[in-house]
């Protein structure tokens, strides 16, 4: 299984299975400058302000 992550019609990164965990590849030539990596599948891998909540103020 391998999903690709795109932003405005450009790859990212990829989130793939990798033996019994998931691995997230960050592309570099994406070129965001405040992107997270992320060690485990449980962690904030990014932010973006179109998926903060609106009645929570952030």
């Amino acid at each position: 299984m391998r999903l690709h992550i795109s932003v405005k019609g450009k790859r990212v990164a990829h989130l793939y299975r990798q033996a019994h965990d998931y691995a997230l590849r960050y592309i570099e030539a994406a070129g965001f400058s405040d992107a997270d990596r992320a060690d485990t599948a449980r962690q904030v891998i990014g932010r973006s302000e179109l998926l903060a909540d609106p009645d929570k103020g952030n």
